[in-house]
């Protein structure tokens, strides 16, 4: 995390809106509007962050942010630092295709969360319990992708990967898409990509697995309640609806599942 003072902060996990509200809290409204520009926020695929271990560009906090409110009829999204208003029809549009895309189930149930569990802990604890393998933090790298891209977090034979994140909130999934959209693309497409995956996934399962392949992206969403069209913010709607199109057309089922806290 970079606030504009060439100091940088490290926090376990993306940051969430209490912690941002602390970042702004006495400020000036000109401090703040130049805190929205100057605040930029880069993922690692580290602990301790090092030059080369970024898995993603800094993002400003204001192109970071989400939010949404009604007025009336009309409904407001902040989105990727610019305010939209929402159509009423194409929004009942998008709620019946996020309904569809949601009642799908997925080939596999993951276990409950468990209380003061981490998202490591659990992907470890999960992929012992489902038979798959934890691919969690493992990157790997390719000449389109030098920084690296994680294929997901548990694989599981022959096909399915499995991206997990705790929401505790009604928070953007966009992330999640983001990882899963690029992970499947490179797989599908770049031999680079697959190779290196292979590799890692024969390395991870001791030679037992010689051959994967991508058929089934699930989308696993921790959180107190479970995911429904109403939890979900309306980008966030959209973004699952256009990636979930890409990837079908990638012949890949894409799933998502609520895990419980």
């Amino acid at each position: 995390m970079g606030f504009g003072d060439r100091q940088a902060r490290v926090f376990d996990g993306l940051p969430d809106i209490a912690d941002v509200q602390k970042w702004f809290v006495g400020q000036s409204p000109e401090a703040v509007r130049h805190r929205l520009r100057s605040i930029t926020l880069q993922l690692h695929g580290e602990a301790n962050p090092t030059k080369t271990s970024a898995v993603s560009w800094p993002v400003t906090i204001r192109n970071w942010l989400a939010f949404e409110l009604r007025d009336g009829a009309q409904r407001y999204c902040l989105h990727n630092g610019a305010w939209y208003r929402m159509d009423t029809r194409n929004l009942e549009r998008v709620d019946q295709r996020t309904d569809d895309i949601l009642s799908q189930p997925a080939s596999i149930s993951l276990p409950a969360w468990v209380p003061g569990e981490t998202e490591g802990d659990y992907n470890i604890r999960a992929a012992g319990v489902i038979g798959g393998y934890l691919l969690d933090k493992k990157m790997i790298h390719t000449p389109l992708h030098p920084r690296g891209i994680e294929s997901c977090d548990i694989f599981v034979p022959p096909g399915i990967l499995i991206h997990v994140k705790r929401a505790d909130k009604s928070a953007s999934i966009s992330h999640l898409l983001a990882q899963a959209l690029v992970s499947a693309e490179a797989l599908a497409h770049d031999e680079f990509a697959r190779e290196a995956w292979m590799k890692k996934i024969e390395s991870v399962s001791g030679g037992a697995v010689s051959h994967a392949t991508a058929t089934e992206v699930v989308l696993a969403i921790a959180g107190a309640k479970p995911v429904t069209t109403n939890t979900l913010f309306t980008f966030s709607k959209v973004n699952l609806i256009r990636q979930y199109d890409l990837l079908r057309n990638l012949g890949v089922n894409v799933r998502v599942v609520s895990i419980s806290i």
